[in-house]
């Protein structure tokens, strides 16, 4: 069965807090208020 639109979103947004998560532990910065396109580009 294929995913779905929206699972796939579910699960690119929680790829995408994981990597806030690393962030904030690694270099002690939150990404989190940053727009999504910006963090996309930095990636």
């Amino acid at each position: 069965m294929p995913i779905t639109q929206e699972e796939l979103e579910e699960k690119q947004q929680a790829a995408l807090c994981e990597i806030f998560t690393q962030l904030r532990i690694r270099t002690g910065h939150d990404f989190t208020s940053y727009k999504r396109a910006t963090i996309l580009r930095g990636i």
